[in-house]
């Protein structure tokens, strides 16, 4: 009979001496194995599983199969070489830790006992059952975190008492050092009070505080007062010091720099509330401020309207063109007017009025009021007349004519001189005028900023 150990499981396995030089696998662990020659010992051959034939491995001497069982080999010592090792990790693991945690240490030596082969072939006799190498890996896997985990707690706790202990420490520390400085204080207080008493009528500060700094808190109330004495000076140094420096710092700023002077004169009144000085300053100050950012607003808010009315045609726009006969400068300025008008059929729609003026080489100066759609009432033959107010004066009469090509949307103002002169001192002027089928309608023109000579 032949009798040898699995090179995988090590699990003993034993044949008839006819199996010699047979390839097959071990009924254990079901890996591809080859019988060796035979032994002495005869044993029942049904506990070796040979290959099917069908399979790519079939039955054959070992003398035919050198390639297969030198892989065989070489995967076996590898998968050794890899037990070893991380066995060899574990126990390191394990010895790191055994004497500073040995509850923290089992897994470590579990995962050893689990991977390096003679220790656990002592185990697996001693406890009568077989891993396999899948449940090793994922044994080694768990017992490895499970490992990291009780280490990292326990080394959490062990700081947290350490720090808690040196906490405990440095208190007792204090207290000592605080019991210590109470029994000088006691023992010395005449020589304590009149070294900083002479520190404070010297003007040291700094030096006087620094003598008594260190016996605040301890329950001596005179002690106490001398302390809160010099810190009240060395606020009061501090204040003077940091008065005088902004009040150098005004040199340095621009009387017309009105922000930036109504800083410095709110830092000087918050450090001396009670100087009325600094306070009518700064109350001057904010007022030109306040004035200052009024005006800007309403140059802000003028811009805004101006704009506006270059937009919608509400301000002054001019045209310079030549005459095609005398090939000289034709000059006008128009504004549209701020109300609109609404005639009935056939002139429906909403519509402003244009208020122009005019200086033609051949014609001369001229005021025309034109309508876009309907009807001026006034005759061609005796003319007619417009109502205009300057401003917030009174309403006064103006001639008015037709065109000469009898256009209903045109009208001459009479009294060019008369116009401009009063239109010149105004920023609005009203026409008042009548149209067909409408009656009297009035004309609202802003006149202002006008540039015309």
């Amino acid at each position: 009979m032949i009798e040898f150990a699995c090179k995988h499981c090590q699990q003993s396995i034993r044949l008839s001496d006819n199996k010699a030089g047979i390839f097959g696998r071990c009924p254990h662990c079901a890996e591809p194995v080859t019988v060796p020659t035979a032994s002495d010992l005869a044993l029942h051959d049904d506990v070796f599983v040979e290959l099917d034939p069908s399979q790519s491995l079939v039955l054959q001497s070992d003398a035919n199969h050198p390639s297969t069982d030198l892989g065989t080999r070489s995967v076996s010592l590898a998968s050794k070489a890899l037990a070893w090792f991380f066995g060899l990790c574990f126990m390191m693991l394990f010895a790191m830790s055994v004497w500073r945690y040995p509850l923290v240490s089992l897994p470590a030596l579990a995962g050893a006992a689990l991977l390096i082969p003679p220790i656990y072939q002592r185990a697996r006799s001693m406890l009568g059952f077989d891993v396999g190498a899948q449940w090793k890996v994922m044994g080694s896997v768990v017992l490895f975190i499970c490992y990291m985990m009780m280490f990292s707690s326990a080394t959490s706790n062990e700081n947290a008492e350490r720090s808690e202990l040196a906490k405990k420490q440095a208190e007792q520390q204090r207290k000592t050092e605080r019991e210590q400085t109470a029994q000088y204080l006691k023992s010395n207080k005449a020589a304590i009070q009149a070294e900083a008493n002479a520190f404070i009528d010297q003007g040291k500060v700094a030096e006087a505080l620094s003598v008594v700094g260190k016996y605040r808190e301890l329950g001596d109330a005179d002690i106490d007062a001398i302390a809160v004495k010099v810190e009240l000076k060395n606020k009061t140094i501090a204040t003077e010091a940091k008065k005088s420096k902004l009040v150098e710092s005004l040199a340095s700023i621009k009387d017309d720099n009105i922000s930036e002077r109504a800083k410095i004169y709110t830092q000087l009144v918050a450090l001396a509330p009670d100087n009325a000085g600094y306070k009518k300053q700064l109350t001057e100050l904010n007022t030109q401020i306040a004035q200052a950012a009024a005006k800007k607003k309403a140059e802000e808010e003028a811009a805004a309207l101006k704009a506006y009315q270059r937009q919608t045609g509400l301000a002054w726009r001019y045209d310079t063109h030549k005459d095609e006969m005398t090939q000289k400068e034709v000059l006008t300025a128009q504004v549209d007017s701020i109300n609109t008008l609404s005639f009935g059929f056939p002139y429906s729609g909403s519509q402003r009025a244009t208020l122009e003026l005019r200086k033609h080489p051949r014609w001369g100066s001229d005021v025309i009021l034109q309508i876009e759609r309907g009807q001026f009432l006034c005759s061609s033959y005796d003319g007619c007349s417009v109502s205009v107010r300057f401003g917030e004066g009174k309403p006064q009469r103006f001639s008015a004519t037709e065109p000469s090509d009898n256009s209903t949307t045109y009208l001459f103002i009479s009294d060019y001189s008369k116009f401009m002169t009063q239109l010149r001192k105004v920023d609005e002027v009203v026409i008042e005028a009548s149209f067909y089928q409408s009656g009297n309608q009035a004309l609202k023109f802003s006149t202002e900023n006008l540039d015309w000579k």
